[in-house]
Order: structure tokens, then C-alpha cells, then sequence
């Protein structure tokens, strides 16, 4: 089982974290994190992050973007 999971943080530090997406099939969890990425590329949010972690917490993959002055 992989987890795409989403974390956006916020201009006052607070971290939000959509619901979990949860795929039995790499590709389709690969699909997603990248689908992530592409919003976080210009998100006007400071901080957003994507990853993909195993059922047993392992991370797999795990970028983010950075907005300075977001």
C-alpha cells in the first residue's frame, strides 16, 4: 500500500494536510504525487510539500517547493 500525502504550509506557520490518498499500484500513487507537485510548483502558499510512504510509515519520495515572500 502507498500514501500520497499532501502538507501545505501556511503564511502564519500552521501546517494543513488534506485527506490521504491511499493506492495499492505504484504508478497510480506516482501519478498522484506528481499531479501535487505540479499545483505546489505555483502554489502562492510558502510551503507545499508531497510524499509517498508505505502502510508501515516508510518514505519513498518526498519534495517541496519553497515561496519566498508567498
Amino acid at each position: 500500500m502507498y500514501l500520497v500525502m499532501e502538507l501545505q504550509t501556511l503564511a502564519d506557520g500552521s501546517v494543513a494536510m488534506p485527506p490521504v490518498n491511499t493506492f495499492e499500484n505504484w504508478q497510480e500513487a506516482e501519478a498522484r504525487y506528481h499531479s501535487i507537485l505540479s499545483v505546489a510548483a505555483v502554489s502562492s502558499l510558502p510551503m507545499h510539500t508531497a510524499m509517498i510512504v508505505t502502510g508501515d510509515g516508510m518514505t519513498l519520495r518526498s519534495e517541496h517547493y519553497e515561496h519566498m515572500g508567498a
